[in-house]
Parts: C-alpha cells; structure tokens; sequence
C-alpha cells in the first residue's frame, strides 16, 4: 500500500471514529439528566435517566449503531482495498503492455538491421564478383592476345625457315647439278 493510500485510509477511519452515531454517552450526562428529572419521584432515578434502564437501551442501540458503522467502514475499506488491487493491476497490466510493445520493436528494429547488414554484404559480394569476372575476362583477353603474337611469331619463324630451307634445298639442287655437269 502506497503512502498515499495510507493516508486516504487512515483519514476515513479518524472520520468514521468521529461520527455521532459512535459516540457514547459519558457519565456527567447521564448524572445531569437524573438531576433535571425530578430527583427519583415516580420511578427513581433510573426510570428516566441516561445511567438507568433507557440508558442501557440507549448504549445497546449505541452498541449497535457502531457494530453497523463497524461493518460499512469494513465494507468501504475493503471496496478501497479492491480499488487499489484493480489500479495497481491495470499499471501492472499497462507496464507489461509497454514492455512487450518494447520488445517488438526491437525486435524489429533488430531484424532490419541485420537485413540492411545483409543487403550491403550482397551488394559488396556482387561488386567483387563482378571485378572478379571483369578481371578474369581481361586476363583471358591478355592470354589471347599474347597467343595470337605467339602465334603470329611462330608463323613467321616457321614462314623464314620454310624460306632459308627453300633457299637451302635450291643451293643445294643448283651445286648438285653444277657437280654433276662437271662430272
């Protein structure tokens, strides 16, 4: 029970105390009345008097009159008791709530970062790839071109030996047949 409630509480109680239908009668009263009525003639002093038979009527009406305001001050205080419960739940209640609205959001907030850290890890994987198919392709077209001048060299090589063996073969044929008309 919070301070706050304590006080309420206790404010309706010191008023509930306080109430006329409580209060009980003192003896001065009582010995006031049995003087004002007549000093005992006819009855005594206790026929009319707070402290005699009316007066044991009047403290049991008294003493029922408080068992009633006993059993209201129980039931409200008990109505306050319940109030209190329902708004300390709907706080609980609404904590929860927040919480639980909390959790979702981060949860969500969680989620879409890991989607962007993933989306910019894609991006840079397909950047790479990319510069990996880009450089493999210049490679290839390097390695292409290095075989055609490869190619190209060999050809030539093989078209001057082609010629000097041509050369070679027709020197030869020519001294041959210069020997053999000497012979």
């Amino acid at each position: 029970m919070s301070n706050a409630q304590r006080a309420t509480f206790n404010a309706q109680r010191s008023t509930s105390n306080a109430s006329p239908s409580r209060r009980r009668t003192s003896n001065t009263e009582c010995a006031k009345t049995a003087a004002g009525s007549g000093g005992g003639k006819t009855g005594g002093p206790l026929a009319n008097s707070p402290c005699g038979v009316g007066c044991i009527f009047a403290t049991i009406d008294d003493v029922n009159a408080a068992v009633e305001t006993d059993k209201l001050y129980e039931a409200q205080t008990e109505i306050l008791h319940l109030k209190n419960t329902i708004q300390a739940l709907r706080h609980e209640l609404e904590a929860m709530r927040i919480g639980k609205n909390e959790t979702v959001q981060a949860a969500i907030a969680a989620g879409a970062n890991e989607a962007r850290q993933l989306q910019a890890t894609i991006a840079a994987l397909r950047t790479e790839l990319e510069q990996k198919v880009f450089q493999h392709a210049d490679d290839l077209e390097r390695q292409k071109h290095f075989a055609n001048d490869e190619l190209r060299l060999l050809r030539q090589t093989i078209a001057a030996l082609r010629e000097e063996l041509e050369i070679g073969i027709r020197g030869q044929k020519s001294e041959d047949s210069g020997q053999r008309r000497e012979k």
